[in-house]
């Protein structure tokens, strides 16, 4: 209580003293941290330098953008601090070279780059330094506890040229009577060879494949893409013929390098997504409040 109290009573003197200066109103406030209207008015300022396109955005909107980008920075700041991260000087300067390479600039060059541009260096820097915090916040504290298993990268491509398949098709004219045959075999776990011995013995034709999807109907390969070796697709309809296709084995036609491009794709969603869990855990930790 005597933490929160304390909180507020200094809140309330810096709004003394900033409503008094240039720095402007104070419209939010991360733990002891505030952030106020002059450093909103700053990061638009940076937003609009980066991207000239959002001139066409709603104003409210950008600053919006600006605060939440602000909050998050003073968030990344104090879990940092917490769990003792630091950033070396080879980091920040590596940081500043990169942003001069991207820009076609002589070393040196930034700060008076970012001046031309009527920016602050300092709020400049300040938000590299805490973009490169968080990245290290992320490495360190989420990354190592995820991984992508070869099923995670089944289910994560849908590209009908590279899934290679083992199926079974069994086809026969859309009528009453074979609907309610077919209907029979898709009842329950079949493999393959069960299948076909049951279709054959219904007198139905049958045949073997083993392509990608893509070389199959779109009927039947839209269908075997949702299912699990062992299982029988649905009946499809087409053309006056019913089918079914009876899934033997699924594979994916990828190199190795392929497949390590692909995993690295799955994993880059995994962490943005615990990435904002950890973000949202931060503003409850830290006492966000915004004052409109």
């Amino acid at each position: 209580m005597w933490s929160k109290l304390k909180s507020l009573l200094l809140l309330l003197i810096i709004s003394l003293f900033f409503n008094n200066s240039f720095a402007g109103k104070i419209i939010a406030s991360v733990g002891e941290k505030v952030i106020t209207d002059y450093d909103v008015a700053k990061r638009v300022e940076m937003l609009r330098t980066i991207d000239p396109s959002i001139k066409h955005v709603d104003p409210k909107e950008i600053n919006n953008v600006a605060l939440e980008g602000l909050i998050n920075e003073e968030l990344f700041f104090i879990e940092a601090k917490k769990q003792k991260i630091e950033l070396e000087d080879a980091e920040i300067q590596n940081s500043k070279a990169l942003v001069e390479q991207q820009n076609n600039l002589k070393p040196g060059e930034l700060e008076k780059f970012i001046r031309s541009k009527n920016l602050e260096p300092k709020h400049v820097y300040k938000q590299m330094q805490a973009s490169l915090l968080w990245q290290k916040i992320v490495f360190q504290k989420i990354r190592p506890s995820l991984k992508v298993d070869d099923k995670e990268l089944e289910k994560f491509v849908t590209d009908f040229n590279l899934i290679k398949v083992n199926t079974v098709i069994v086809d026969a004219i859309d009528n009453k009577n074979n609907n309610s045959k077919f209907l029979q075999l898709t009842k329950r776990y079949k493999t393959c060879e069960i299948l076909e011995k049951e279709a054959k013995n219904l007198k139905f034709d049958v045949a073997k494949f083993e392509t990608t999807l893509a070389d199959l109907k779109p009927s039947i390969s839209s269908k075997l893409l949702y299912i699990s070796p062992g299982n029988v697709t649905p009946i499809i309809k087409e053309n006056n013929q019913i089918f079914i296709a009876g899934l033997c084995n699924k594979s994916l036609n990828l190199s190795e390098e392929q497949k390590t491009e692909v995993k690295e794709n799955i994993l880059e969603q995994k962490i943005a997504v615990k990435a904002n869990i950890y973000l949202n855990k931060l503003r409850r930790e830290n006492l966000v409040q915004i004052y409109k």
